[in-house]
């Protein structure tokens, strides 16, 4: 079930809803929408109450007028949880979806039975990487997003799978393309801003899950390496041949990853 809930946080949010049971929260990455999760929901089944969100600025939910923040994110997916009636929650949150993730065990730490950060980071941006975010945003405002966004997807990938599964790459960038170029930027934007949260891994009194591609760039297995310890309770699962999207990469093993993790947390 789609649903929309007009919120103070930032306007429209579209949501979908599944089955019944301890919430699980699916939270997108940059450029992505709330359908990359299809699979794992399918897998994990409907003993779960799934709710996937399309964060502000993607699909049917508003972009904010006011600047968004992954603070901002993460508010709306409170407001989701509050309209819904769910006290507690699992959250899996995807890159800029991680992110939102600690933004929210921030903010709302007993809320959370436990939370994923898939190929997501607590480490604030380094200086080379936000000057390259910056350099992008200025791509996307002087070339068009096309142009970024058919640059950006492949490099996302191990370059093996690129190779090997063609199909994949173009079927990811054309859902890429449907992100508004002001989204993008305000994502972009958001993301240079915001705070390092390796604090919430080590005060977390849940159990984290990390998913970790051996060969990612967008976050690289050092770091991935570096923040994975710092929780009491941590389950590390490393995808050697994996980039940035194990959901494509390795999804069948990491829907099992994620499946075992949720009945632990539950």
């Amino acid at each position: 079930m789609i649903k929309n809930l007009q919120s103070t946080v930032s306007g429209n949010i579209e949501y979908s809803i599944t089955g019944q049971g301890p919430a699980i929260i699916w939270l997108h990455g940059f450029t992505e929408n709330r359908e990359i999760w299809d699979h794992h929901i399918g897998f994990i089944g409907d003993t779960y109450t799934h709710i996937s969100i399309n964060l502000p600025g993607t699909g049917g939910s508003d972009l904010p007028g006011t600047p968004l923040t992954i603070d901002t994110l993460a508010l709306s997916v409170k407001a989701v949880l509050d309209a819904e009636q769910i006290g507690t929650c699992i959250i899996i949150g995807h890159s800029m979806g991680g992110y939102t993730a600690l933004s929210f065990a921030a903010q709302f730490p007993g809320v959370l039975n436990g939370f994923c950060l898939y190929h997501s980071s607590a480490f604030a941006d380094s200086e080379e990487k936000k000057t390259n975010r910056q350099k992008a945003i200025n791509l996307i405002r002087n070339e068009g997003k096309d142009v970024f966004v058919k640059a950006m997807v492949p490099n996302l990938f191990a370059e093996a799978f690129v190779a090997a599964n063609p199909e994949v790459i173009a079927a990811v960038t054309q859902e890429s393309l449907k992100v508004a170029a002001a989204s993008l930027i305000a994502y972009y934007e958001a993301m240079i801003k915001r705070p390092e949260r390796t604090l919430v891994l080590e005060q977390a009194t849940c159990p984290i899950q990390f998913i970790i591609g051996g060969k990612d760039t967008a976050v690289p297995f050092e770091q991935s390496m570096q923040q994975a310890h710092l929780p009491n309770t941590s389950w590390i699962h490393i995808l050697d041949e994996a980039g940035h999207m194990g959901m494509y990469e390795a999804k069948d093993a990491c829907a099992v990853f994620v499946r075992d993790f949720v009945a632990f947390c539950s």
